[in-house]
This record gives C-alpha cells, sequence and structure tokens, in this order.
C-alpha cells in the first residue's frame, strides 16, 4: 500500500513538472513562415503531435536566440518581419520563459495561458503577441526575395561565400523550382514565376547562380523538397558565363492560411462595405485596392466564399460583371489570369502585387453573391431587396406551373384518345357493308352459252380497190369473196360453185 502511494505521488509530480514546463520528453519542430528571406518570419512550432503558431505577449529576444540556435543559426532577434491579419487554426497560448542558453525551445520553462470555457484562442490572442524572430548570420544556400516595394514576391537571390548575389535561369527553372524556392521561404507554394520582364528591378551584385532546377521530391524517400540546396545548381563560372541581370529569376509565392492576411471585402457604389454585391477589393500591405480582370474569369464563389461562410452555392443567384463606380478605386493591386481549383484568391495567378498598372475602370471586378447586377451606365441601382421573394410565392408559383402542365398533358391524352376511337369505328364499318364478289369460269359441266361465245376470228387484207370491209354476218356466212378456208384464201369469181 505504502508502495503505491510513492509511485502516485511521484506520477503526480512528473506531471506537474511536465505540465510547467521544466519537464519535456516529446522533440519539438520549428520553421519561419512567410519571411522576404529564409532566416527570417513567423514560428511554427510543432509539439506534442500539435502544429500551430506561439502566442506568447512577453516573447523577448532569449526566446527568439533560442529558436534560431535550435534551426543551426547563432544569433536570434525578436523582431516583427511579417504583418499579420485575423488569425486561423492552431494557437499555442504558452508563456516561455528561456535564460537563453537552451538549445531547443521545448527546454525552457513554460505556462500555459489557461482560457476560459468557450473562449476561442484565436479570438484571445492578438496578432502582435503571435512570436516572430530574424535569425543570423545565414548560411550558404540561405535565399532571399528583393526588388520589390511589397511583401511575397521578388528578385531571386541566394547567399554564397559569405555575399548575397543574383540566380539567373538557362532555361530549367520550372513550377516545381518555383514551389521549392517558396517552400524554402516559409509560404505553401508559388504563383508565379518570371524572368526577362523586368517586374522586379534588376539586381547590380554577382551573379552566383547561373541555372536552378528542382524536382518536386527528392531523395530515396521521396521527401518534398524544401531548399535549393537539394536542387541542381550550376554555379556562375565568370570566365564562361553569358548570363546577365537580365536573366534573373523573379517570383511570386503565396502564404499558408494560418498567416495569411488577405481578407476580401465587396464595396458598393456608396463606398460602404456591403456582403452582398460590389467592387472586390483585397488587402495587402496595410491596403485596400481593387482586382484587375482583363477577361471574365468566374472566380465568383470562392470571392462570394471569402465573404460570406454561410454563402449558399445552390440557392444564391450570382452574377458576376465588370460595372462603373461613380467613385473610382486606387490602382488595382494585380490582373487576375487564372484561378482553378484554388480555395483563396490570393492563391490564384496573378501578375506581381502592385504591377497591374492602371486598370481601365470597365476591367474592375465585380461580384453579386445574391442577385444578378445590371449595369447599363457609369452608375447602377443595388438590388431593391436584399432577401429575394418570399419562400411561399416561389411554392405557388411552382403548384401552378405544374397544374398547368397537367391540363395540358391531360388535354393531349384525350386528344390522341379520341382519334384512336374515330379510326376504330372506321374499320368497323367499312367491314360490315362489304360484299363477296366471286368470279364464275366455264367448265364442261357448266358450258359457256352459245351467245356469249366470242366470234372466229378474221384476218384483214386491205384491197386494192375501196371496198368496204366485210360485214360480221357475212363472214360467219362464208358469203364474202375473201374468206379464210382451211387457213387459205379463196376468191370468188362471181358464179356459184366457181373453182
Amino acid at each position: 500500500m505504502d508502495d503505491m502511494l510513492v509511485y502516485v505521488f511521484i506520477y503526480g509530480l512528473c506531471c506537474t513538472l511536465h505540465g510547467a514546463g521544466a519537464l519535456s520528453n516529446t522533440v519539438s519542430e520549428i520553421r519561419l513562415l512567410s519571411g522576404s528571406s529564409s532566416i527570417e518570419g513567423v514560428v511554427e512550432y510543432r509539439y506534442d503531435r500539435k502544429t500551430g503558431l506561439i502566442c506568447d505577449q512577453d516573447w523577448s529576444h532569449l526566446e527568439a536566440g533560442v529558436v534560431c540556435r535550435q534551426l543551426g543559426y547563432q544569433q536570434g532577434q525578436s523582431l516583427k518581419p511579417v504583418s499579420l491579419g485575423q488569425l486561423s487554426g492552431v494557437i499555442w497560448n504558452r508563456d516561455f520563459g528561456c535564460n537563453g542558453t537552451e538549445d531547443r525551445l521545448e527546454d525552457c520553462a513554460f505556462t500555459d495561458i489557461i482560457l476560459q470555457d468557450g473562449q476561442d484562442p484565436q479570438q484571445v490572442c492578438h496578432s502582435d503577441h503571435i512570436a516572430q524572430v530574424s535569425c543570423g548570420p545565414p548560411h550558404d544556400f540561405d535565399i532571399r526575395l528583393a526588388g520589390s516595394n511589397y511583401t511575397e514576391q521578388g528578385r531571386l537571390e541566394v547567399f554564397l561565400d559569405g555575399e548575397w548575389g543574383s540566380a539567373t535561369h538557362g532555361g530549367s527553372f520550372d513550377e516545381a523550382s518555383l514551389d521549392a524556392v517558396c517552400r524554402q521561404l516559409g509560404f505553401q507554394a508559388g504563383s508565379t514565376y518570371r524572368h526577362d520582364d523586368g517586374v522586379f528591378e534588376r539586381g547590380t551584385g554577382r551573379i552566383l547562380i547561373d541555372d536552378l532546377q528542382c524536382d518536386m521530391y527528392t531523395g530515396p524517400l521521396s521527401i518534398l523538397t524544401t531548399e535549393i540546396s537539394q536542387c541542381n545548381v550550376v554555379l556562375t563560372n565568370s570566365s564562361i558565363s553569358t548570363r546577365t541581370h537580365e536573366d534573373e529569376i523573379g517570383v511570386i509565392c503565396y502564404p499558408y492560411k494560418s498567416v495569411a492576411n488577405h481578407p476580401v471585402r465587396l464595396v458598393d457604389e456608396q463606398g460602404e462595405i456591403n456582403t452582398d454585391y460590389g467592387r472586390v477589393e483585397v488587402y495587402h500591405d496595410g491596403e485596400w485596392r481593387s482586382v484587375c480582370l482583363t477577361n471574365y474569369i468566374r472566380f465568383y464563389y470562392k470571392v462570394c466564399l471569402e465573404v460570406d461562410p454561410d454563402w449558399s452555392f445552390f440557392w444564391d443567384r450570382l452574377d458576376l460583371t465588370s460595372y462603373n463606380l461613380s467613385t473610382s478605386s486606387k490602382q488595382s493591386w494585380f490582373e487576375l489570369r487564372s484561378c482553378l481549383g484554388l480555395e483563396r484568391l490570393y492563391q490564384c495567378d496573378h501578375s506581381a502585387w502592385g504591377q497591374s498598372g492602371q486598370c481601365p475602370v470597365q476591367n474592375i471586378a465585380g461580384v453579386s453573391c445574391r442577385f444578378p447586377l445590371v449595369t447599363p451606365g457609369p452608375t447602377f441601382d443595388p438590388p431593391m431587396s436584399p432577401d429575394g421573394p418570399e419562400p411561399w410565392l416561389w411554392i405557388l408559383v411552382s403548384f401552378a406551373f405544374l397544374v398547368i402542365l397537367f391540363c395540358i398533358i391531360l388535354c393531349c391524352w384525350r386528344c390522341y384518345k379520341g382519334i384512336q376511337s374515330h379510326a376504330s369505328s372506321a374499320r368497323h364499318s367499312s367491314s360490315t357493308n362489304m360484299v363477296e364478289v366471286t368470279a364464275t369460269y366455264p367448265t364442261l359441266s357448266n358450258p359457256v352459252p352459245a351467245a356469249s361465245a366470242p366470234a372466229p376470228g378474221y384476218h384483214w387484207t386491205s384491197t386494192t380497190n375501196n371496198d368496204l370491209p366485210p360485214s360480221y354476218d357475212s363472214v360467219v356466212a362464208g358469203s364474202h369473196p375473201r374468206v379464210k378456208t382451211n387457213g387459205t384464201e379463196t376468191e370468188d369469181t362471181g358464179g356459184e360453185g366457181g373453182g
């Protein structure tokens, strides 16, 4: 009994120490998200089979130094390189107390923030309290984005032999290479890669990479490629390289949903936010701007779902159209190219942020998530009733339509049966009035009467004179001068019994 009490006491003490963070049996994993370089970003913490962001209002350089040391860097600072918005996903509400000498974050003491019943961790934590770090100095094949005034895009630069330099393409950089670059920077995937178009500011330093090609998976276990050091890298040889800064690689990446700060809203003709219809605007780097369309890409259901998660695709009428507003918007954020199979608008294939130029007002994206939007002129009238017809009216109209359809079918059926009945009566009447007619043919027992016997045939022979043709009686009596006797012609010489 005493041994059992000792065991229970020791087990409870271990659980208490583990809850306080002094005992850690689980190895953590850390990566940095959405940074402009691979050595900075939002701290994503995987511990005890759960992955999420760290919410710590007392996060300091001590904790940042431990995180960077765990990632293999010598130094770390607690900075805010990423602009965050509404939080989503798993949130670790945990107050770490590191002394700066720990090698891993789970080695630090910590206290979990106790939430009250019904409290949402995403609502309790402010985005300013999400842990972010900047590490250094960089390692070989660390990368960064440069040449752009906006985040999530830029000219690709690589750190090699103590300096940052440009990376160019030799025709091998493709979609798989783009995704590998964006994953190393802490993004979910790549949206677009560019070269030779001067979208981003040209570099002025050395060109360190001639060409870069990555496969989607690497190694014997087919692990997803997450660093360019796992790719085929062709280093620049200054004596034979023909690459110039015009061959530099530019990339556009999109972030994970947990750190994405690209909400979407609809703005009506009064400049007010409207959940039913309006001009599509997306948020990026502290600004709301519109979206430019060169053709009518059917992306409305994505926008409607982002604006209203309860939006019903099957029942709500919607219409995508570009429309003019009485008050013009600012310069559009980007030109939307395609948007297939993706969940969010910022994940679609689009031009660089801030590079759409002055979008014509007729190409500004507008969407109606409730009713068709008709815009014949520079302004438009909003829908008269945001709720639509009453449900009972739809039921009444449907019932009336079914009744009319039933009557039409019934009339057609009656006409068809009437035609069939008339045709049947006509056939019966003709059969009852029919008279059978039989033919009688002559036989030995029933000879044909003599009067009806046919006259013997005769042969007509023309004469040199204009004698009248013989009469029937003269032919029968054999009194005509030209008659057939035993198959020969005889001619009457004018006397009786003449030879």
